[in-house]
């Protein structure tokens, strides 16, 4: 351990460190950042453990290790004060929750980072993660029109994908399913938590889509958070969707898939681009 990470500690969030997080969050992603609007429900929250780091006794940074469920567990909201970079606050940030992490039964640990961001790649590659995904952001606007979509409220999926033994036996668990910057793998407990999630099936279930709707504000776009599409029919598959989401009241839809995938053709035709700027690395760690 270097000198400098000597003068470093991390302890559980509280509520007297808002002000200080919050001023240091505001020149994060150019004012853009998440964190903010989630943060006080961080601080409640039973299925997560939030801290800070503290570099000199000052509020330096902050991370969070969560629980999905079903031995699935997520590190999220990695940040450090700007002016504080490169004392390696995040290292031991990411170490404190790790070390937590190794405390519970849990059975993989995953976190997202954009692939552009060289250090955290570094950092995951250094602790024990291994690259098992690489994302493309696919975004489309609604559109009217007819589309073959029917509330559905139930998705079939062999045991084995939805057990413990399931995420033991598989790296990719089969198919992972967006939970809106966290991915886990697709359960069928997962499908209908709470309103926001709905479930459609396509022309009798020859295809289906997953969708999380935003509950307040009607100008943020659905999020599709899994899906299962006939090659043969992918164009006017999501080509539909558009209309679907003009149907749900959204402006638009958003996608993060396999990057092979999001390259192809049929995207153009039906009406979606991918976003160039905001591939995501998925990393994990298993026991």
């Amino acid at each position: 351990m270097s000198e400098g990470s000597r003068e470093i500690s991390c302890r559980p969030a509280r509520s007297s460190d808002t002000l200080a997080v919050q001023e240091f969050l505001r020149s994060i992603w150019d004012g853009e950042d998440y964190v903010p609007g989630v943060w006080e429900e961080w601080l409640t929250s039973k299925t997560g453990l939030l801290v800070v780091a503290e570099f000199n006794q000052r509020t330096a940074g902050l991370g969070r290790l969560r629980d999905l469920g079903w031995g699935e567990w997520w590190l999220e909201g990695l940040r450090v004060a700007p002016q504080l970079q490169g004392h390696g606050i995040a290292s031991h940030i990411h170490e404190y929750l790790l070390d937590r992490w190794l405390e519970t039964d849990g059975i993989v640990l995953r976190l997202g980072t954009h692939a552009r961001r060289q250090a955290v790649r570094h950092l995951c590659e250094r602790t024990g993660f291994q690259h098992i995904a690489r994302l493309g952001d696919l975004h489309a606007h609604a559109r009217e029109g007819e589309h073959s979509f029917h509330r559905a409220d139930r998705l079939q999926l062999p045991e084995a994908e939805s057990s413990r033994e399931g995420i033991k036996a598989s790296p990719f668990c089969n198919r992972l399913m967006n939970l809106d910057w966290a991915w886990a793998c697709l359960r069928r407990e997962r499908i209908g938590e709470g309103s926001r999630n709905s479930f459609w099936s396509w022309r009798g279930l020859e295809g289906w889509v997953i969708l999380h709707q935003p509950a307040q504000d009607i100008r943020e776009d659905i999020l599709l958070q899994a899906y299962d599409a006939p090659d043969r029919y992918a164009p006017e598959f999501f080509s539909e969707i558009r209309a679907l989401t003009h149907q749900l009241g959204k402006p638009g839809v958003r996608l993060f898939t396999q990057m092979d995938l999001a390259q192809n053709a049929f995207w153009i035709e039906a009406g979606w681009e991918l976003d160039p700027e905001e591939d995501l690395l998925i990393f994990e760690r298993r026991r």
